[in-house]
């Protein structure tokens, strides 16, 4: 059993109803894919997701109990393509996003987020932000989400607080 979890690329836990956390990821190492769609008991991920060498998706869309990710989760170098979608008890991502090399696509769309990492916008990698109101390239999207910090009634369906020392910005 052992070794068939170890060969396991996909984990589709999507509509477990009952579900309240992760399983240990540990025995893992080869997951290409986690899906944990549509979980709505949904509050812990375990700490292990950092192990996760090879993922290139996690999909957690309306896992509406989910409050926070754990810190391990930025270690992340091979994930391309994170949905937080429909969470709507997350309220933050770290700095430490920018630690995900290989992030490209970060759709974070009716959470409670109201503060964007500045590491978002000095990320090379991301291509595609769906976030809090703000959709698109990276390359239309950061200015607005820059925007949005200096100017925060022109959004109110998002506000998102400004950074102070936004002097160095280039």
């Amino acid at each position: 059993f052992l070794q068939l979890m170890e060969k396991l690329k996909i984990l589709n836990l999507s509509h477990s109803s009952n579900l309240t956390q992760t399983p240990d990821f540990s025995n893992l190492p080869n997951l290409e894919k986690l899906i944990l769609i549509d979980c709505p008991r949904l509050s812990k991920v375990s700490h292990t997701i950092g192990r996760l060498k090879e993922v290139v998706m996690i999909n957690l869309k309306d896992c509406v109990s989910l409050r926070n990710l754990p810190r391990s989760i930025y270690k992340l170098k091979s994930l391309k393509t994170l949905i937080l979608s429909g969470c709507l008890m997350i309220d933050k991502l770290e700095e430490d996003l920018e630690q995900m090399k290989s992030l490209t696509t970060l759709i974070a769309d009716n959470t409670a987020i109201t503060r964007v990492p500045f590491s978002l916008v000095r990320s090379r990698s991301i291509g595609y932000i769906s976030l809090c109101g703000h959709e698109g390239f990276s390359r239309d999207v950061i200015p607005s989400i820059i925007w949005s910090w200096m100017s925060p009634t022109k959004n109110p369906s998002c506000l998102v607080q400004s950074y102070v020392g936004m002097s160095s910005l280039v």
